[in-house]
C-alpha cells in the first residue's frame, strides 16, 4: 500500500487538464488517489499541468515524466506502480522521473499524485496515471496523448492540443 497524503489544510485547485482525481479515463485505467479537488480562487493564475505520455528514448524530447507549471513556489511528485509501490518521489523543483525503476523494470502505465503551493499560497492538488511509450498502443487514438513539450500556461487546459513533435510508431 502507499502511504496516504495527509494534509490538515488542503485547498485543491482544479485546472481543468487532461488527467484528473478521481475521474474514470477512457483509455487509461482508472486510479484512485486520496487527493480532491477544488474550483481554483479568484486571482490565482497558478497553473499546473501533467501530461498523460512520455517517451524515454533519449531523444531529448518528452524523455522525463515531470509536471509543469508556472506561479508554482512548491512541489510534491509521486510516481506509483499499478501495485501502488513507489517508483519516484521528489519535492525539487523542476525534477522528474526518467521511466525506469530502481530494479531496471520499465513500466508501460504508471500513476502519480502532485501537491503543489500556488505564488498566492493556495495547495494545489492532481493525481492521475500516464503512459510510458515506445510506440503507440492499439486502441490509443495519438490526440489523446498529451506530451510535456504542449503545455502552454496561457491556454485555460494547460496545453495546446494536436502540436506535440513527438514521432511515434504503431505497436506491432
Amino acid at each position: 500500500m502507499r502511504p496516504a497524503i495527509q494534509l490538515t489544510t488542503l485547498l485543491v485547485i482544479t485546472l481543468f487538464l487532461f488527467s484528473r482525481c478521481n475521474k474514470d479515463d477512457d483509455f487509461l485505467p482508472s486510479w484512485k488517489c486520496n487527493l480532491q479537488e477544488q474550483e481554483l480562487p479568484a486571482g490565482d493564475n497558478a497553473r499546473l499541468f501533467v501530461p498523460n505520455a512520455f517517451t524515454p528514448n533519449g531523444d531529448g524530447l518528452n524523455d522525463i515524466f515531470v509536471p509543469l507549471y508556472s506561479s508554482v513556489t512548491h512541489i510534491n511528485f509521486t510516481v506509483y506502480d499499478n501495485q501502488g509501490n513507489v517508483l519516484f518521489q521528489t519535492s525539487e523543483r523542476g525534477k522528474g522521473w526518467d521511466g525506469l525503476s530502481k530494479s531496471g523494470t520499465q513500466y508501460t502505465i504508471i500513476h502519480y499524485a502532485v501537491e503543489a503551493v500556488s505564488a498566492a499560497g493556495n495547495r494545489i492538488a492532481r493525481c492521475g496515471s500516464a503512459y510510458r511509450l515506445q510506440c503507440v498502443p492499439k486502441g490509443v487514438l495519438r490526440n489523446n496523448l498529451i506530451f510535456s513539450d504542449q503545455f502552454d500556461p496561457a491556454m485555460p487546459e494547460g496545453y495546446l492540443k494536436n502540436t506535440t513533435r513527438e514521432q511515434l510508431p504503431d505497436c506491432q
